[in-house]
């Protein structure tokens, strides 16, 4: 049981960091879960043993009225007879265990529970005075961390602006339309950001110095805090040890080596509960001795995002193609509904009909030739055959308020992006939209996004 411990999932918290004492805080709850769990094993155990008291109890009156009706004479009646007050003597036997188990084993687990786990709206009193301990503990070094982030933050943040100004005069030098005066100007702006560059590094590294200054102190406060819960769970497991010898004892009723034998191994089972081994793996997995990275100072590294790249004004014969998709694919849904196509909308849908999509609700339809509310068709730029697809498109909407949805793959931006075409989408990193069309051979994908089907880099999101 205990080498099972050693294969156990290691959580990806570190001891150390901001919170992470968190799980050692839940160990104790879960303390109290157990004791609760423990108590209704043994009862479920106990009502199993009082059925089969009275089962076998019942058996044995029945064959003993059986055998008194039966043609068995002489010894052989008095043996048959006599083998049935076994039952009768095994019933008693696991009534007793019934007893044991409800009155004195369960009940001593209520008894360690009331005393050691108070009860509290939320958790119990152990844990909370542990967490409140450790946040104690780590307050201080946690203000330190954040001032460390913040200096790293604002670092980062210049040394991205200062490469910015480097790239934009390299730029100037190359032109021969720029001024002496703009030039030097501008160069003396460079300079002003590179001595901030220094100034904030600086401050960066001066707040790593002194959060290494404190980890000493902190880590021998969240030490001794941790070796309280070390010695609180060391003496639950130390009592299970000794329930579950008791556990043990009430259910052994062997009779035979075999046996004999198999409660033997129970209790070298139990006596393989080791409460210095189960702590030990603990501290090495969620406590003290858990190796910690501590934060050191990070050189800048470029992040900058790809280049969009260009296309040309054709791509828009894709947007309609897609959206042309995604509304006639709702034609085998009701055939009956294509005479209606020539024929004016239902004035309660009107020209902005819905679209209604498989992940994105109900979206508008964009790519209707003109609303009544004076709405300007996105495709006036495209070339005629482009009209002629979005033209179709809008009829086919206004006959389809619920036309079926697009379809595609979701996938994830790298990079924040605004569009700079009408048929373009805007995103910013870490949001999610469908891809509905792969790339073309000039690099740019299709999706739809809040309602609205457009063009984007495909080196600017992921498949999530």
């Amino acid at each position: 049981m205990a080498d099972d411990n050693q294969n156990q999932v290691q959580s990806h918290t570190n001891f150390w960091e901001v919170d992470g004492y968190k799980k050692t805080v839940k160990r104790t709850d879960d303390g109290l879960v157990l004791c609760n769990e423990l108590m209704k094993l043994m009862q479920e155990r106990a009502d199993i043993e009082k059925k089969y008291a009275e089962k076998i109890k019942s058996w044995g009156k029945k064959w003993n009225e059986i055998i008194d009706k039966s043609p068995a004479y002489g010894s052989t009646r008095e043996v048959l007879k006599g083998s049935l007050k076994e039952a009768d003597k095994l019933s008693e036997s696991h009534v007793i265990i019934k007893d044991r188990l409800l009155n004195i084993v369960s009940a001593n687990v209520m008894d360690w529970k009331a005393e050691n786990y108070k009860k509290q709206l939320i958790g119990c009193k152990p844990a909370k005075t542990f967490e409140e301990d450790f946040q104690r503990a780590q307050k201080p070094w946690a203000k330190k961390l954040d001032r460390v982030n913040r200096a790293k933050k604002d670092y980062y943040a210049i040394c991205r602006q200062h490469r910015a100004l480097t790239v934009q005069e390299a730029l100037m030098r190359q032109r021969t339309d720029q001024s002496a005066d703009q030039l030097k100007k501008f160069q003396e702006k460079v300079e002003k950001y590179h001595r901030e560059v220094e100034l904030s590094r600086e401050k960066y590294n001066r707040a790593v110095e002194e959060l290494n200054a404190l980890n000493g102190k902190y880590m021998e406060d969240m030490s001794l805090v941790f070796a309280k819960t070390q010695d609180f769970d060391k003496k639950r497991i130390d009592f299970f040890r000794d329930i579950l010898h008791k556990f043990a004892e009430t259910l052994d009723l062997s009779r035979n080596q075999i046996i004999s034998e198999t409660y033997q191994q129970f209790h070298k089972t139990v006596d393989d509960l080791n409460p210095d081994s189960d702590l030990k793996w603990w501290s090495q997995n969620h406590g003290i001795d858990v190796a910690m990275s501590w934060p050191q100072f990070e050189e800048f590294a470029d992040d900058s995002p790809p280049d969009r790249g260009s296309r040309s004004i054709g791509d828009n014969g894709a947007i309609a193609a897609v959206a042309a998709a995604g509304v006639m694919s709702g034609q085998s849904q009701d055939l009956s509904r294509q005479s209606t196509w020539d024929q004016t909308p239902d004035p309660t849908i009107g020209s902005q009909s819905l679209v209604q999509g498989a992940n994105t609700g109900p979206v508008q339809n964009w790519y209707s030739q003109e609303s009544t509310n004076g709405q300007t068709n996105v495709f006036d730029d495209a070339t005629s055959e482009d009209q002629e697809t979005a033209n179709s498109v809008a009829t086919a909407s206004a006959s389809y308020s619920s036309a079926n949805a697009f379809s595609g793959v979701k996938v994830r931006a790298l990079y924040d992006y605004d569009g700079q075409e009408e048929d373009e989408l805007s995103f910013k990193a870490g949001e999610v939209f469908t891809k509905v069309r792969d790339a073309d051979d000039q690099g740019w994908c299709t999706g739809l996004k809040d309602g609205q089907v457009g063009l984007y880099p495909d080196s600017y999101a992921e498949p999530c």
